[in-house]
């Protein structure tokens, strides 16, 4: 109903976010596309659906759901400003590139817009090296616009230490077995990688801990489920007592 006022009054497009001024931060949830289907199939004029895009495959899935005429996207595109291309460029690059944009561009306001925009193209990175984190907090512009190179020299480091530790593993193992640990190994690392790029990103901070919980939550209720389950089991066994055994 209040989608149809709007329209009648004069809107030209209208935008709808699929959650609820409830779901901020820990309590942000799923957005709700079922809701913005609707109120696409409501009206006539244009409707943008916002809310719940991470990435591109969200993107399409959202246009999908709720037959929307475009989507709007806001935390995710201020980690991946190239959200809407499909691609997914590494942290580093954005930054150096957000710096170049700035000298090309001069703005009164680069001081204080510079150091939250680098937190959140490097945040990964951030969350991981903390001492590079802490002196983001107190660095000049000057300073921030050399953090891209201080988290590319904190990543080799990384790196080489990584290295060093898989090449101390496979010298303890020999023949067939050491290629088919090294295979394995190879595998399950980068199927964590893939989990833990995702789950680490700015975009997902508060999403995360939630998640965290929910499976908590789900775990726990499941151990009830069982032990109830076992206790059930337990009371139908019939007992006898010595007297009555034959």
């Amino acid at each position: 109903a209040l989608a149809r006022l709007i329209q009648d009054a004069g809107a030209q497009i209208l935008t709808v976010h699929g959650r609820t001024r409830d779901n901020m931060q820990h309590k942000i949830g799923a957005c709700n596309f079922d809701i913005i289907r609707k109120v696409k199939q409501e009206l006539k004029i244009p409707v943008f659906s916002n809310g719940g895009i991470e990435d591109y495959k969200d993107l399409q899935d959202c246009l999908k759901a709720t037959n929307a005429d475009g989507v709007m996207v806001s935390e995710a595109l201020l980690e991946n400003p190239m959200l809407f291309s499909g691609k997914v460029p590494d942290g580093i690059a954005i930054a150096e590139e957000y710096i170049e944009c700035a000298k090309l561009y001069p703005c009164p306001l680069i001081e204080r817009a510079m150091r939250p925009h680098m937190f959140k193209f490097l945040y990964r990175d951030l969350m991981k090296f903390t001492e590079l984190r802490d002196s983001f907090h107190s660095m000049t512009r000057e300073q921030l616009e050399g953090g891209p190179a201080m988290v590319r020299t904190r990543r080799e480091l990384e790196g080489k230490r990584e290295t060093e530790k898989a090449e101390g593993k496979c010298q303890l193992q020999v023949g067939a077995e050491k290629i088919v640990n090294a295979k394995e190994d190879i595998k399950d690392n980068s199927n964590r990688r893939d989990i833990e790029f995702r789950r680490s990103s700015w975009y997902r901070r508060h999403r995360t801990k939630m998640e965290d919980l929910e499976l908590r939550r789900q775990e726990r209720a499941a151990k009830r489920a069982l032990e109830i389950e076992e206790a059930e089991d337990s009371d139908s066994v019939p007992s006898f007592s010595s007297d009555d055994e034959v």
